[in-house]
């Protein structure tokens, strides 16, 4: 009987024991956690404002202005005593692009019917009678019209827009809208290129 009693008496302080032992345990590791430091997003941390987007607008309706762009494709031909021909079994070839008034991010055709840049190659013949001058003449419509530089951030925050100054871009008409080709003789030879207000034959 006393035999039994010690044995059950060893048996709980051997559970005690170990049940005390996990608890320290359990207890160091939440001492440890308790020590290791929270990473937590700041939400004080300011934005990165140096990355911005910058972009090229229209103003308005672009306040569209229709130009026609002549260029000279070949020289000044006289005749002499006899009637003369330039151009016989010849392609004349020239290209033309954009051009702005100032700076810009970007060429945009602001909602018109242009290009940033046009090429044409054209088998033409002129002639004259004798002591008079020839030449051929190549022609294109173009647009004028109102841009502006945009920038503005990337991220929230930041600040608004900033708009720049005012530009005005000239573009050809897109594809073989608006080409023309043109004899030239005596004085309308000279020069070798010129602006012309409004499209020319529309």
């Amino acid at each position: 009987m006393l035999s039994s009693t010690f044995s059950l008496f060893a048996l709980v302080c051997s559970g005690v024991l170990a049940l005390a032992t996990t608890n320290d345990a359990a207890g160091e590791d939440m001492l440890a956690n308790v020590n290791e430091p929270l990473l937590l997003e700041d939400p004080f941390d300011p934005p990165n404002c140096a990355d911005r987007v910058y972009e090229t607008e229209v103003v308005g309706d672009g306040s569209p202005t229709k130009w026609t762009y002549w260029e000279k494709v070949s020289g000044e031909h006289f005749c002499g005593d006899g009637d003369c021909t330039i151009g016989e079994g010849q392609a004349w070839s020239w290209s033309v692009s954009f051009s702005v008034s100032g700076p810009i991010n970007r060429w945009i055709s602001g909602g018109f019917s242009v290009s940033a840049g046009h090429e044409k190659t054209e088998y033409v013949e002129c002639s004259a009678q004798p002591h008079e001058s020839v030449c051929v003449w190549f022609g294109k419509w173009h647009e004028e019209y109102t841009v502006q530089d945009i920038d503005y951030p990337v991220e929230s925050g930041c600040g608004g827009v900033v708009r720049g100054s005012e530009q005005r871009v000239t573009s050809p008409m897109s594809g073989d809208m608006g080409e023309i080709s043109w004899c030239g003789r005596n004085e309308q030879c000279d020069g070798d290129s010129e602006w012309a207000i409004d499209w020319y034959g529309s």
